[in-house]
């Protein structure tokens, strides 16, 4: 598994900061109960940061990426996947349960106040991931949708 940043998105977007988490064997796990424990403890760690800040956005690193959407052209109204998720755990009071994969992403997402992505490593084509800029009018399908779209910067 190979995962590489283009120079450009330092370029476009300079104080950015990533993560980078690779995980396996989950398949042959039968017991989640010490995943699900610490899954808490940074739940409770997001709750006591929102509680601190007074709202997720007021958050440092959630504004940061907050900025970042902005250069990418998103609107006002288009929140960050960090923002939402803590959003989340402010409403709800924990992490949501989704499979324990995504749960202990969304987990560690929540404990660096980034935003973090996951991927199945048996079914990327050609065993790397690049992250880049997007070219205008470059297809791509949104995150919960099924109509494939095209970038408009």
């Amino acid at each position: 598994m190979k995962f590489s940043i283009e120079h450009s998105v330092f370029d476009k977007y300079g104080s950015i900061s990533f993560g980078f988490m690779l995980a396996s064997g989950l398949g042959k796990v039968q017991d989640f109960s010490q995943m699900y424990h610490q899954i808490q403890s940074y739940s409770d760690l997001a709750k006591s940061r929102i509680r601190e800040f007074g709202r997720a956005v007021e958050i440092p690193q959630v504004k940061e990426w907050q900025d970042i959407y902005g250069l990418m052209g998103a609107g006002k109204s288009k929140i960050s996947s960090i923002e939402s998720l803590l959003q989340y755990v402010s409403d709800n009071g924990k992490i949501p349960a989704i499979i324990p994969l995504v749960d202990m992403y969304n987990a560690v997402s929540c404990k660096n106040c980034l935003p973090m992505a996951g991927y199945d490593a048996d079914n990327i084509v050609g065993g790397s991931i690049t992250l880049r800029t997007a070219s205008k009018g470059e297809p791509f399908t949104p995150l919960g949708l099924r109509q494939i779209e095209k970038t408009k910067n």
